[in-house]
């Protein structure tokens, strides 16, 4: 019963750390393959843009994705 109760709380503890986070701007700096999602006007109702960071003068991978939330 104790293990059960202590894996339910420790699930209940990690889902905030699943959420997804919307940056209103593009950040100025991403490391390469890390990526961010920016709430853009260019992008339909429901979707935000998902910037990938890039090797130096490679230009970032940009795509409208559905939001998670």
């Amino acid at each position: 019963m104790h293990r059960m109760l202590a894996a339910l709380f420790g699930i209940l503890m990690a889902e905030p750390g699943f959420a997804q986070t919307i940056l209103g701007h593009e950040p100025l700096y991403l490391v390469p393959y890390e990526t961010a999602d920016v709430h853009s006007a260019s992008c339909g109702a429901g979707m935000v843009l998902k910037v990938t960071g890039s090797m130096r003068h490679l230009p970032r991978k940009k795509a409208c994705v559905l939001s998670t939330l």
